[in-house]
């Protein structure tokens, strides 16, 4: 997830990364914590609310499709909070 930015910081392997698990008011471009069939991945989301969708978006240095989210396919996901710092690990 190299290329997120959460305050000058990318997101690494072996970083924390910390949630607010209380502020459930995202925006466009917010990173978030989302739950996808129980299944929990950090990602930039993107809401379009002309077409009742959330896309999700990958940050990562890999080749990740984005994963869009249809009002009908709401029940399956859950934004469990907002990224909101970064704690690099110094001994990685």
């Amino acid at each position: 997830m190299n290329r997120a930015n959460i305050d000058g910081k990318n997101i690494e392997d072996g970083d924390y990364v910390i949630i607010d698990a209380v502020d459930k008011d995202v925006r466009s471009n917010d990173y978030v914590l989302s739950i996808i069939d129980e299944m929990a991945n950090v990602k930039k989301i993107i809401i379009n609310k002309q077409h009742n969708q959330v896309c999700l978006t990958s940050e990562s240095t890999y080749n990740f499709s984005p994963i869009y989210i249809e009002e009908s396919e709401a029940a399956h996901f859950y934004i469990s909070g907002k990224v909101i710092q970064v704690i690099k690990n110094s001994t990685m």
